[in-house]
């Protein structure tokens, strides 16, 4: 599992360390910067458009989408909490299937195993870890490493990115409410970018003293 999750000053990367000592690097949304509280009528947000935007790009767009749910707490935190859900847990066996099929010699099954593991993102890193150094060098164990290698350089997808930025909000709205969401969130499966970013939200706020409700 991942041990703690940094933000860059600039927030434009992060980087995630494990306890084995290894550490990833992406480049997700920035965090949210320190800027006068603003105020705003929750009843003339386009709630569908900010979600939206937190998933976008553009991270002036993500900024501007971040910082208006900031300014609203109340709805903002069963709004978010409704929309970021804790990650599901992975089928190890399964995820160890593939990671042996696609370090086999069938070229179609290595073609549907590498399609399947994309899926699940960050969820497969130790177990793609944990097969190269069991492997000798060679084709098969060259196949993990460039699976590797294209996991941990891919840009974040927008789904990941939103979750990402709405755990941010949650951990600048700072509340008692949004403590319980963020411990929701850092009970999801583990080795997750979510789950990670939420655990260390969660110990954030608890050394500024606030405590889950």
């Amino acid at each position: 599992m991942d041990q703690a999750v940094v933000f860059s000053p600039d927030g434009q990367m992060m980087a995630t360390a494990s306890k084995g000592g290894s550490v990833d690097r992406r480049k997700p949304a920035r965090q949210l910067v320190a800027e006068p509280q603003l105020q705003v009528d929750p009843a003339s947000l386009n709630w569908e458009g900010l979600w939206d935007d937190l998933a976008d790009v553009d991270i002036r767009k993500a900024f501007a989408a971040m910082r208006l749910l900031t300014a609203v707490p109340d709805q903002t935190v069963p709004f978010l909490q409704e929309r970021v859900q804790p990650v599901p847990p992975v089928d190890h066996a399964r995820v160890s299937r593939w990671v042996d099929t696609l370090a086999g010699d069938s070229l179609v099954g290595q073609d549907k195993a590498s399609t399947e593991l994309a899926k699940l993102g960050d969820l497969i890193i130790p177990a793609l870890r944990l097969a190269i150094n069991e492997r000798p060098p060679g084709p098969s164990r060259q196949r993990l490493e460039k699976h590797l290698e294209r996991l941990t350089n891919a840009p974040l997808p927008p789904e990941t990115l939103r979750s990402l930025r709405a755990v941010q909000v949650l951990i600048r709205i700072k509340t008692p409410e949004s403590c319980r969401v963020l411990r929701g969130l850092a009970d999801g499966a583990l080795n997750a970018l979510l789950t990670s970013a939420a655990e260390a939200g969660v110990n954030q706020l608890a050394q500024q003293k606030v405590v889950a409700q």
